[in-house]
């Protein structure tokens, strides 16, 4: 059931485009009151296609807008919706809410204010939204606010036990070519997220989690991401900013975020802005917390059927999400070479030692009465292997999901080396520009190997091959596409380089405990 819908009746009448200097003073007006429907605004900059606006609402001034809803007194209320410039929000009349309540001039934001049922008992009340434009914007602007309101999603307030698990899932169409090389769409512009926790419930909370879990089977729910939590120790009541690390966890504005103390001691929260690196501007204020943890809230529902273990004590419950409201992380340029992102870090190793296949297409033409006959299409050999990662703490970890964000899947291709000794440098002296190794039958069999990677006291250089030089049986001159400019003595490896991409969509993080991260992903090598 939605308590208020995209296109709802309100109330309206326009005021003045003025901060209040204290919104809990405000009253809303009693009388004045013109019937229209949402949405209301003006579209000047933006296309309203997808939003149409039902009720004008002029620039540089404000708007007020409210109606009644009748609720059940059992659960919050999530109110949402965007707004053109700044809104506070008011329950029969009593102040709840903001978003950029300083009225900075912003970009169109979507926003989300939660009520609590203690201030909506069983009955009608009156919501009442505020609305302002930017301050002395002039012409040419855009004015727009609408609000929907429901029941919140179902929430599991307990702490799920190690390791919770993860997965980011993208789609992306592969067109492989005949001679192997090959296309590649992005279908899904950012990745699914799931979640599955396995949560312990005492008694004391057993009765609790499985009432919440069977009434909630078939509802939305929220997805608290337990693998960013922080803590923050205590927090004061009736603050509207937190200090918290920003940098290294999905906090973003217009969503949701929760403290959490205990089970039975947790509030959840809009999220205004992120302010900077530190600080969080929320969209309600704060209860009082001893030692609060604090972490972002998603919206998704269940994949699966929960399932259940008991030993007459005690519940283990196993929930797997996913979440609905995923967003793709815009990530920073890396360092590229040719065109493409490179990379030098190194694979760890699952166990003691790390397998890789060497791989081509075998188009083999057998009638069964004679000699058989095989055609190999493929221009270049593909090398898979698997790329094992881990990460201690925020910062880490959020180095390991910014990379696989990067790579999109199976999307986006990038140069890593093969972390071997392909090549047994000869050189002495300085090298410059021609660098000597030992043959190997490196000319007669991986001649198309023209890309390598030279770690020489710690520092990585990428160069291709431009010609190769028979000097005699033991030694090849390799001359490269730039100078080295290095002392052959600090010449650590001389490593294959290669273009390569992940070779599945979908990516599992684990989360073990104290901090780490861990993941694996395939990847082969697309040409050498």
């Amino acid at each position: 059931m939605t308590l208020i819908s995209l296109e709802a009746a309100w109330e309206y009448q326009a005021t003045a485009n003025t901060v209040p200097p204290d919104p809990f003073a405000v009253t809303v007006p009693a009388a004045g009151w013109t019937l229209g429907q949402a949405p209301f605004g003006t579209a000047d900059s933006y296309d309203p296609t997808d939003l149409p606006i039902n009720t004008a609402w002029a620039v540089d001034t404000g708007l007020w807008i409210r109606r009644n809803v009748t609720t059940s007194g059992l659960e919050d209320v999530l109110l949402q919706g965007e707004v053109e410039n700044a809104c506070y929000v008011y329950v029969d009349g009593e102040f709840v809410g903001a978003v950029n309540p300083a009225n900075t001039a912003v970009a169109m934001r979507s926003w989300s204010v939660v009520i609590s049922r203690d201030l909506l008992d069983s009955g009608s009340h009156e919501i009442a939204i505020l609305a302002l434009d930017e301050s002395a914007s002039g012409a040419g602007d855009d004015t727009l606010i609408y609000a929907t309101a429901d029941y919140i999603p179902v929430v599991l307030p307990l702490q799920p036990q190690a390791p919770a698990k993860e997965a980011l899932v993208w789609m992306t169409d592969v067109m492989p070519a005949e001679d192997g090389t090959e296309d590649r769409l992005q279908v899904r512009a950012s990745p699914r997220q799931r979640f599955t926790y396995s949560y312990p419930a005492s008694e004391l909370e057993r009765a609790r989690a499985l009432n919440t879990v069977y009434g909630g089977r078939a509802r939305d729910w929220l997805v608290p991401v337990w693998p960013q939590a922080q803590l923050l120790g205590a927090v004061a009541a009736d603050e509207v900013e937190l200090t918290a690390e920003t940098r290294y966890s999905e906090f973003r504005a217009g969503g949701l975020v929760m403290l959490w103390q205990s089970t039975n001691d947790f509030q959840l929260l809009g999220l205004d802005e992120v302010v900077d690196d530190a600080t969080l501007a929320l969209a309600g204020a704060t209860r009082e917390f001893t030692a609060a943890w604090l972490m972002p809230v998603r919206i998704g529902h269940l994949v699966s059927n929960p399932s259940k273990a008991l030993n007459g004590h005690n519940t283990v419950l196993e929930m797997a999400y996913e979440v609905d409201d995923n967003a793709a992380l815009e990530v920073a340029e890396p360092t590229q070479y040719l065109g493409d992102d490179i990379y030098f870090t190194e694979s760890l190793l699952p166990g003691e030692w790390l397998s890789e296949d060497i791989m081509t297409q075998v188009d083999a033409h057998d009638p069964e009465i004679g000699l058989t006959s095989r055609r190999y299409p493929w221009l270049n050999v593909r090398v898979g292997r698997d790329h094992h990662m881990m990460g201690e703490g925020p910062e880490e970890a959020w180095e390991i999901r910014e990379w696989l964000h990067r790579r999109a899947g199976r999307l986006r291709q990038f140069w890593q080396p093969s972390f071997e000794m392909d090549m047994m440098p000869r050189s002495t002296g300085t090298v410059v520009s021609a660098l000597t190794v030992s043959s190997d039958d490196y000319r007669r069999y991986s001649s198309s190997r023209v890309h390598i990677a030279v770690e020489a006291a710690g520092v990585w250089y990428a160069r291709a091959i431009s010609s190769t030089v028979q000097l005699d049986a033991a030694r090849v001159q390799l001359n490269l596409s730039a100078a080295l400019n290095v002392p052959a003595s600090s010449i650590q490896r001389v490593c294959f380089l290669g273009l390569k991409r992940l070779d599945t969509d979908r990516i599992e993080i684990s989360w073990p405990g104290a901090g780490i991260c861990q993941s694996e992903a395939r990847m082969v090598e697309l040409s050498p």
